[in-house]
């Protein structure tokens, strides 16, 4: 199953301005941000958990970032 990510970059966008700039603070390559927001890997716990603090996404709002399917 594909997820929609849109919410989540957009909020990348909004608090870091780039993927590379949030990918550098959150100590990830940004070839493997690029794969997780791409559906190419899957978010780990430890990713969720790592992004949800940099970006300040409230604990009931994960769901609404990292695991909204994808529509077709």
């Amino acid at each position: 199953m594909d997820f929609d990510f849109t919410k989540l970059r957009w909020r990348i966008v909004e608090r870091f301005r780039t993927q590379e700039d949030f990918a550098h603070a959150a100590e990830l390559p940004p070839e493997y941000l690029a794969a997780l927001l791409n559906n190419r890997l899957p978010f780990s716990t430890t990713d969720i958990v790592k992004a949800s603090n940099l970006l300040d996404i409230p604990g009931k709002e994960i769901d609404t970032y990292f695991f909204t399917p994808k529509v077709r």
